[in-house]
């Protein structure tokens, strides 16, 4: 009983660690995406996704544009925060 226990929690292990192989395979895209948004300023990710703008928010070292883009390579909508402050633009994946 002990014994199929063991190996049910075991296999249970093996599992969940083929699950994280597939998350890196994501954080390898999100790298692409990333590097996509990289270099866009608030006005670029607007005129490429018009609707997509959810919130602003701001605080002492700026405001931060929040907004899910539906990317057409993925089918999914990916959140990009824009952190414009007197001196740069920063738009990145979280």
């Amino acid at each position: 009983m002990i014994k199929k226990l063991f190996l049910t929690i075991l296999f249970t292990l093996v599992l969940s660690g083929g699950a994280s192989a597939d998350e890196k395979k994501i954080k390898a895209s999100d790298k692409i995406i990333n590097d996509f948004f990289k270099n866009k300023t608030v006005a670029d990710i607007i005129e490429l996704a018009p609707t997509s703008l959810q919130e602003i928010t701001s605080n002492e070292d700026g405001v931060q544009y929040h907004f899910f883009v539906n990317m057409k390579e993925t089918s999914e909508k990916v959140p990009v925060i824009c952190f414009v402050n007197s001196k740069s633009t920063v738009c990145r994946v979280p």
